[in-house]
């Protein structure tokens, strides 16, 4: 395994990266939870993200990559004093690297200058 990187993501609505955070986000309530999604709670999932990122003015998310696969994410927005982190993922075959805690330091570095809180839900 090659040495993980933590990248911003930019533009959420770039080709693959919603089907990437589903498929992560998929992969570990399955493993952490035994919880499988519904085709229709996938589609739900899908459309709370891009609903999300179009109506907010700032919205934030960073990847963990392994060479060019993403294996977690963290997203969220900010809206007046506070930045709410919406969710956290890490692929099963990568949890217990330290990258949930590095994907929430990037945001956290990102976010501080702009809000004096942050909430995590």
């Amino acid at each position: 395994m090659s040495e993980i990187k933590i990248i911003p993501i930019f533009n959420q609505s770039a080709p693959g990266v919603w089907d990437d955070f589903l498929r992560i986000r998929g992969a570990a309530m399955e493993f952490n939870y035994n919880y499988d999604f519904s085709s229709n709670e996938i589609a739900n999932a899908l459309s709370e993200y891009t609903s999300e990122y179009a109506r907010k003015s700032y919205s934030f998310a960073f990847g963990a990559y392994d060479n060019k696969k993403m294996v977690g994410f963290i997203r969220g927005n900010g809206s007046q004093t506070t930045a709410t982190i919406k969710c956290l993922y890490v692929l099963p075959s990568h949890q217990r690297q330290s990258i949930g805690h590095n994907l929430l330091q990037a945001a956290e570095r990102s976010i501080a200058p702009a809000y004096t809180k942050i909430e995590l839900i």
